[in-house]
Formats: structure tokens, C-alpha cells, sequence
């Protein structure tokens, strides 16, 4: 905009103050809770916790079906299951069961 400016060619300059006022309006319009727009922004708090771990829950929601499906294959046995698939994945039993649990609620 400076080199258009400098260079003398106002009407490069001129079409961006009214899209620049538009945009303005708009925005104003969202955030003003009587607002003639469309749609309304509203600022909400962030959640309290930790946030979501999107990586894990895909590794967790694996290891879950693993079980389920080794569990199915070995009869039912929950035990047999766990131990073939902390084998494969490199976890413990307690993590194993963890997930299970919190996959079984869901």
C-alpha cells in the first residue's frame, strides 16, 4: 500500500478502507449481544482439565479394540487377552485394564 501510495495510484489504495469498514461492521455486529447479525460470538471459559491428547486416544481406542477382538478370539477370557496384548503394544497390565475400563463405559 505505501508504494501505491508513494507512487501516486490512489485507486489501488481506495477499494481497501471500504472492505476494511465492512469487516469492521461485521465484526462488531458478532460480538454485540443485540446485534443485527446473523451470527453471534460468544467468548466461553476453557474447559478445566488438561486438554485432549488426540495421539493417545487413537493409540487407546487400538489397544481397545485389540483387546476386544483377542478377548472374542480367546473365548472371552479377559486375562489371556490383556497379556497378548500388552505383549504387542509394550504396556503394562494395569494400563491394559485401564483402557478397557474406560472404553468398556463409553
Amino acid at each position: 500500500m505505501l508504494a501505491a501510495i508513494e507512487g501516486g495510484q490512489s485507486e489501488l489504495v481506495a477499494q481497501y478502507p471500504p472492505e476494511l469498514a465492512k469487516l469492521v461492521v461485521l465484526l462488531g455486529d458478532m460480538l454485540d449481544p443485540e446485534g443485527r447479525g446473523e451470527f453471534q460470538l460468544k467468548p466461553v471459559r476453557r474447559r478445566k482439565g488438561r486438554p485432549a491428547n488426540k495421539k493417545r486416544d487413537l493409540v487407546e481406542g487400538s489397544i481397545y479394540r485389540d483387546l476386544k477382538f483377542a478377548r472374542a478370539r480367546l473365548g472371552g477370557k479377559l486375562e489371556a487377552a490383556i497379556s497378548e496384548v500388552t505383549k504387542s503394544y509394550g504396556i503394562n497390565r494395569s494400563t491394559a485394564l485401564r483402557i478397557w475400563g474406560k472404553h468398556k463405559r463409553t
